[in-house]
Formats: structure tokens, sequence, C-alpha cells
């Protein structure tokens, strides 16, 4: 499956990162036909520096959530078994990683495997 993403809601994304830095930022994707569109913020969302996490039951039903996004203050790319067990519920995951910026994406699937995402307008 090729997913791909708005150009600025990537960049949008970053910048949140950045204000969240040294905390972890962590929000759920919408997508439309295989594009990323729109970010769900998560009430009450526990951020740290080494995690961030939120309580399923709080969260409204939507059935277009497609994914996760969350950052890494660390500069580390890789998920934890924390965000591998997270990712399993969904089939698209980010993790954006200090010092955030477009290059510094990793993209994973429900499995935890490494893959590629494309840009859009």
């Amino acid at each position: 499956m090729q997913w791909s993403i708005d150009k600025e809601l990537i960049d949008y994304i970053m910048e949140i990162s950045k204000d969240y830095y040294p905390k972890e930022f962590l929000a759920l994707l919408r997508a439309d036909k295989h594009v990323i569109k729109e970010l769900l913020f998560v009430p009450a969302l526990k951020s740290g520096s080494v995690s961030a996490s939120f309580d399923a039951f709080n969260l409204p039903h939507y059935f277009d959530v497609v994914g996760t996004v969350h950052s890494h203050p660390s500069g580390n790319g890789e998920p934890s078994n924390r965000d591998l067990r997270l990712f399993s519920r969904y089939p698209v995951n980010l993790i954006v990683f200090y010092p955030f910026s477009r290059e510094c994406l990793k993209v994973y699937d429900n499995k935890g495997t490494q893959i590629d995402l494309t840009y859009v307008l």
C-alpha cells in the first residue's frame, strides 16, 4: 500500500514537534484515499521526554483514522517496543525526530516494517 502526505501537513507536524521539544508529540492521522490530510489531536495527552501516551477510552470514534505520528526528541527514528504495540493498531505510523526536518522522518506499517511515503501538494 502506497501512502502519501500533504507537504504542508508534514511541515506543520515538524513545527509542532519543535514546539513540544524536549517532550514527545503524538497525534492520530486521518486520510482520504491513502493521502494523509489531517491530524487529530488526542485529548488528555501525557507527554514526557521519553514517551507520549493517551487513554484510548477518551478518543472519539473516527473510522477514517489510519495511523499515528509522534516525535522522538532523542534524534532516534527507530520505534521502541511500546511504539510497535501502538503501530499494530494502524496501517501507517510516522516517527519524526530531532532536529525535525523533512529528512527526519521514518514511516512504518502495522508490523513495524519501514515503508515509503510520498509527498503531494
